[in-house]
């Protein structure tokens, strides 16, 4: 099977979530289409679905890159150093959990 078809059945199994192998009459006109047909019907059908991977910059988004103290409850970001306030931690300094921090009744 050429590039060209092969490439169309990927498109095919990335979008619909189906496998193309359990469709014979979908391998079936896949195998009938000329090569130059499904690599301009592969082109218009990334532009109109916006899958176009290889033009596009993959940009990696970042996670939840904050991290709590379990001292002072404060969240600072993961790659900093962090020290806990010291007016915080003064009445409390074992405390590694904010339930353990409030009052009794």
């Amino acid at each position: 099977m050429s590039s060209a078809r092969t490439e169309l059945i990927e498109l095919i199994e990335e979008v619909d979530q189906i496998c193309v192998d359990s469709h014979p009459v979908l391998l079936e006109l896949v195998s009938w289409l000329p090569a130059t047909t499904i690599s301009t019907f592969i082109e218009d059908a990334r532009a109109a679905l916006e899958l176009d991977y290889e033009e596009t910059e993959i940009v990696e988004t970042e996670g939840n890159d904050y991290t709590m103290c379990m001292t002072c409850q404060d969240t600072y970001y993961e790659d900093d150093a962090h020290t806990c306030n010291d007016e915080d931690t003064e009445d409390a300094p074992d405390t590694k959990y904010f339930s353990s921090r409030i009052p009794a009744c």
